[in-house]
């Protein structure tokens, strides 16, 4: 803003010294920065991700540099650093950096990155695997052990399983195993939600099949050498049991029957008499558990 003149004096011996001043220039103006490389934009422009900007080139050197973040042409609030943190209400909306350099006697001068390409949906990301603990057996109960998750604001959604086909009406994160689950097999999924996230969904492995336990019956007549032996199973759940036993002492199988209606009678040889321990070993079925007991039973 000053004005510019100069003095110019002249002197010689004999000669008396003469001085003459110039025009004053007009103000001087601010100087001019010349921008000789674009500030860039580093990084994914993906929600949950950090982008940070390059300052660009300046020629003369700026002393100092300021930034601001827009989003779909609009600055972002709090976005004047170097770095920015691309939040939910980013998605969808390309990014640019602008750049300002400054320096004492200078004009502030900004530039501007090209824009990026619309931000990306974020990625929710999971750490271990979701899990069912406890009893899947009717009666029993299942709880789903979940994953631990970013962001953690998600919000978690459960829904349950029964051999492919959704429990309806259930979304608890624990399952109480009753007779309809009986010969099917249990599954939870965890769906996570975030404004700005790709929604994901978790599944856990299912379960082994549910099946009832049998409660065992053994009753023995006639006499050794010729022993009569009834055994009968019923179930929690299943009407009739259905399947094989087989009848054992001392770590051999005297007998095998088929159960009819729950229940099977035949002949054990080899049993002498007294107060013996017998193995009922039952192979299971579809709905019931495989299982082997031991009865004492008095061979006359």
């Amino acid at each position: 803003g000053n004005r510019i003149s100069v003095r110019a004096t002249a002197s010689r011996i004999g000669y008396r010294r003469v001085a003459a001043v110039s025009a004053s220039t007009r103000p001087v103006t601010a100087g001019r920065f010349a921008a000789t490389a674009r500030p860039l934009v580093r990084g994914t422009a993906r929600v949950g991700e950090t982008v940070s900007a390059t300052a660009g080139s300046w020629v003369p050197a700026p002393s100092s540099l300021t930034y601001q973040w827009s989003a779909a042409g609009k600055p972002v609030k709090n976005a004047s650093r170097p770095t920015l943190r691309v939040g939910p209400a980013l998605a969808g909306k390309a990014l640019r950096v602008t750049v300002t350099a400054t320096r004492a006697g200078y004009r502030p001068l900004g530039t501007s990155s090209v824009k990026t390409e619309p931000v990306a949906l974020g990625r929710i990301t999971t750490q271990g695997a979701p899990a069912l603990v406890g009893s899947a057996r009717p009666g029993g109960a299942l709880r789903l052990h979940d994953a631990s998750f970013t962001p953690r604001d998600a919000v978690v959604s459960v829904t349950w399983w029964r051999s492919g086909v959704r429990v309806k009406g259930l979304k608890g994160t624990s399952y109480r195993v009753s007779g309809t689950d009986l010969g099917a097999r249990i599954a939870a999924r965890m769906t996570l939600t975030a404004p700005g996230y790709r929604t994901r969904t978790l599944r856990t492995p299912y379960t082994a099949r549910v099946r009832s336990v049998a409660r065992v019956r053994l009753t023995v007549g006639g006499r050794h050498g010729h022993v009569r032996a009834t055994v009968s199973l019923s179930a929690p759940g299943v009407r009739h049991v259905t399947g094989k036993v087989r009848i054992g002492w001392r770590g051999r199988t005297l007998r095998q029957v088929v159960l009819h209606g729950g229940s099977a009678t035949s002949t054990l040889n080899g049993v002498p008499a007294g107060v013996r321990r017998l193995a009922v070993t039952y192979t299971g079925s579809r709905l019931v558990a495989p299982r082997t007991v031991t009865r004492t039973v008095r061979v006359r």
